[in-house]
């Protein structure tokens, strides 16, 4: 998600998450509005007819799209308050029709803005970036013109006044995840909540559009019947194996002494994903992966994050993408599927305190 300026004074700037996934709600909204009566009259009137029960599908597919497109708006901020009085940034995210603070920043944790080239696809988009002290990026606003780019990141680098610094906030840990101190151990677990109100949704979706399919059947000849059917079989196999998955699951992250390990539950089984050494932790980001994150933590070796920036921005050829591909694969990311961005932010903050505080102190 992308963000531009909706207002500012030399008070404050407040920057605003772009329309686009409310834009698709109301689309698939309106979609499923429209699918849904017709669908189900159509069932009425004649229950054997196959075209009842796939609009009936479809239906039930846009509708569980368009609330997923509103999950998405609820990870996301919805706003970026930049307060040049005290000297913090506040990010601020949707919950239901208000959109409370959940997270304060102050200025001393940002380094500066710039503008960086991404590419995507090809195309080169040029980024206004807000830029953190550990050198880990969140992205703004993209543009195709470089110019318009600069002129964006000038407004922010001028209006913005980063000397203004505020004392470091103790952001809260969220109600989502659980702190636990033991044997010289401290645990964060948090559930990853496949069965959630907020994946409900997309398995809606998902079960809408089987039945649609599954509808289609009725009125093809034997070739599209099997192609439907088995495409049908594999979806609804995919989805099985990932709800005897996922159901129950959880990540846990446990920080000792000397090392810092990440678990995740699924299933019966709990498997350890990845470790490190303390003294080899060199940050931990949550910005690392697009606008606002990609849903996880990564804690990283020096040098990594450097590798990490080049993903994504773009900056890997046709000879580098297994190198990128096995990086990916090995570097430590903490999952976090049902956490927001501020409270991302904040598991990210309580994981560099618990291991602040078992650092020892310079004499």
């Amino acid at each position: 998600m992308e963000f531009h300026i909706r207002s500012e004074s030399p008070e404050e700037i407040v920057l605003e998450a772009n329309a686009a996934y409310r834009i698709i709600g109301i689309i698939f909204s309106v979609l499923a509005v429209i699918a849904l009566p017709i669908g189900i009259l159509a069932i009425v009137a004649a229950p054997r007819d196959s075209m009842g029960h796939a609009i009936t599908g479809f239906g039930l597919f846009f509708w569980g799209a368009a609330r997923a497109a509103k999950r998405a708006r609820i990870v996301q901020p919805a706003e970026l308050v930049f307060d040049n009085r005290a000297g913090v940034l506040s990010f601020r995210q949707r919950v239901g029709r208000k959109i409370p603070e959940q997270a304060r920043v102050s200025y001393s944790e940002i380094a500066g803005f710039i503008t960086v080239p991404r590419r995507d696809d090809r195309m080169i988009r040029h980024c206004t970036a807000l830029e953190w002290r550990d050198g880990s990026l969140l992205i703004l606003h993209s543009h195709a013109a470089e110019k318009n780019a600069r002129d964006e990141t000038l407004r922010l680098q001028t209006g913005i006044r980063l000397g203004k610094v505020a004392a470091a906030n103790a952001l809260e840990l969220p109600v989502a995840v659980r702190e636990q101190s033991a044997a010289g151990v401290t645990t964060f677990t948090y559930q990853f909540g496949f069965l959630s109100r907020q994946n409900l949704t997309a398995l809606l979706a998902v079960a809408g559009f089987i039945y649609a399919m599954l509808a289609i059947v009725w009125g093809s000849d034997v070739v599209g019947m099997l192609v439907v059917t088995i495409f049908a079989a594999v979806v609804g196999g995919i989805v099985g194996y990932f709800v005897l998955r996922w159901v129950g699951a959880e990540g846990s992250i446990e920080i000792g002494n000397d090392e810092i390990r990440y678990f995740e539950k699924r299933g019966f089984r709990k498997r350890q994903k990845h470790s490190l050494p303390l003294r080899e932790l060199d940050r931990v980001v949550c910005t690392a992966i697009g606008p606002g994150g990609d849903s996880a933590i990564y804690l990283l070796r020096k040098n990594e994050y450097a590798e990490l920036r080049k993903i994504d921005l773009g900056e890997i050829d046709l000879g580098s993408i297994a190198t990128a591909l096995s990086f990916m694969l090995k570097v430590f990311k903490v999952y976090t599927p049902t956490l927001n961005f501020s409270e991302r932010l904040c598991l990210a903050w309580s994981i560099r305190r618990a291991i602040t505080d078992r650092q020892p102190v310079a004499s």
